[in-house]
């Protein structure tokens, strides 16, 4: 954030919203906009905060986790404690 500033960030989010290509990716757009990035936070309870959020697309989750499977950095991911 600090190479770009906060501005530059929420303007270029602001931007993306409304040119959107689908309803999946207004609704990201939207969630990053919602991320506060002033606050500091512990990234597990964060990252679980962000899951709950993301329960409604869990098979779209799935679904790219399955894709994602290829990079071993994803292999470990268990979605059932992420989404519990």
């Amino acid at each position: 954030m600090t190479i770009l500033g906060i501005g530059t960030i929420q303007e270029l989010i602001a931007s993306r919203i409304p040119k959107a290509v689908n309803d999946l990716d207004k609704r990201d757009w939207e969630f990053i906009d919602r991320v506060q990035i002033s606050d500091s936070y512990d990234l597990a309870s964060g990252t679980r905060v962000a899951f709950q959020q993301l329960k409604p697309y869990r098979s779209e989750v799935e679904r790219l986790l399955h894709e994602g499977m290829k990079n071993p950095a994803f292999q470990t991911v268990d979605l059932d404690d992420l989404f519990a």
